[in-house]
């Protein structure tokens, strides 16, 4: 094995156009996660647990995927190996970072009038910093939802902050729809309920190869393609396939905690008459109604 990164290949990170810079660094921090899970440092130290029979083979397989879609990035100079845009898809642009905690002012559509106005208040105020586990998915997070391998519990995180930390101009979002899973879930046992529980709504994002969207992706597409006061049958057939018209959207990876001490995910909502910014308890139950913004992972 061997790690084909633009530096093994003599090629610089800031010689690649910033597009394709910024999808090396998520391949990279992807084939970190492989890395971590290991305990090694790179390419060579996973090598020597390779030969010892001690990385299965499907993280082998996935590290030398990534390896090599990292080398043919740099030799070309162009995004590869990420497959086209799928029906169901749409590219998120100009997603905004934030350090703190904006004002209302930021939430409001100039077109359709609406502004987020609920979160921001008291103590989620405006120019509140936001620190390193504030406002994010949290290693208690998962355990409290039932994620007992702190293995998985950390591949997940890493997923998430991967993303959140990349630069990426276009990523791929989908509104996710949890109603096959409920179908599988029923089939294995057939005395499961109708719902999910938060574990098994991540489980059934990562296996279909997303993450669960952050806040500031919730609100971008919130702005550029939700219409959940648009008739369906006056929906165009691809605006169909993206459910843009579905009437709540949550954001799994951006947890908050109410005055309550309630932690909460924020959720795009449409009450009859406005759209909303609003929030739902992380450890409730979600049925085949409820929707979830997430993101093709770099790996996928």
């Amino acid at each position: 094995m061997h790690e084909a990164s633009p530096q093994t290949l003599g090629i610089r990170l800031e010689n690649l156009k910033p597009e394709v810079r910024s999808y090396v660094q998520k391949l990279r921090a992807s084939l970190q996660v492989i890395y971590d899970k290991y305990e090694v440092a790179n390419r060579d130290e996973l090598a020597v647990k390779v030969r010892k029979a001690l990385v299965k083979q499907e993280d082998i397989d996935k590290a030398i995927e990534l390896m090599t879609v990292i080398n043919d990035c740099g030799r070309k100079n162009e995004i590869v190996g990420r497959g086209p845009q799928k029906p169901d898809e749409v590219c998120l642009k100009d997603i905004p970072k934030f350090s703190k905690l904006p004002s209302e002012a930021v939430f409001k559509d100039k077109t359709n009038g609406y502004k987020f106005d609920w979160i921001w208040k008291n103590a989620y105020r405006e120019g509140r910093e936001i620190g390193a586990d504030d406002f994010s998915l949290t290693d208690k997070d998962l355990q409290d939802i039932g994620f007992k391998d702190p293995q998985k519990r950390d591949e997940l995180r890493q997923e998430i902050a991967s993303g959140r930390e990349s630069n990426e101009t276009e990523p791929l979002a989908k509104v996710f729809d949890i109603n096959e899973a409920i179908t599988n879930k029923k089939q294995e046992h057939f005395t499961h309920s109708d719902r999910l529980t938060t574990k098994e709504v991540l489980e059934a994002i990562d296996e279909a190869g997303y993450r669960p969207a952050t806040l500031e992706e919730l609100l971008v597409f919130g702005q550029q393609f939700w219409k959940p006061d648009v008739d369906k049958k006056l929906l165009t057939d691809e605006e169909r396939l993206q459910r843009v018209n579905a009437r709540s959207i949550q954001a799994l990876s951006f947890p908050f905690m109410s005055s309550g001490g309630i932690r909460y995910v924020p959720r795009l909502e449409w009450n009859g008459g406005r759209r909303q910014l609003d929030g739902r308890g992380l450890r409730n139950d979600w049925d085949g109604d409820h929707r979830f913004l997430v993101l093709r992972k770099v790996s996928s």
